[in-house]
């Protein structure tokens, strides 16, 4: 879903994960020079698995390095 906002956006519709991750990254984390991977969204599915998240219920776990907190023009996404 953010690989397609940024082709539009950008107009560059053959851009891939791995130069929208590199923008995200750059410009768009709180984590300044990385941006998600598979692993990252993994390892927050295994602890909400395990018996550490026993006690938490109805959270919604944002797994995204500050993404959407860090980078105010998220709007475009939803067009």
């Amino acid at each position: 879903m953010l690989v397609s906002a940024y082709r539009n956006v950008l107009g560059k519709m053959d851009m891939g994960p791995e130069e929208v991750g590199k923008i995200v990254g750059e410009e768009g984390s709180l984590l300044h020079g990385r941006s998600g991977g598979l692993e990252d969204v993994a390892q927050a599915a295994l602890f909400l698995a395990s018996d550490d998240a026993g006690f938490i219920t109805g959270h919604n776990l944002v797994v995204d390095g500050g993404f959407t907190t860090a980078f105010v023009e998220m709007r475009f996404i939803y067009q």
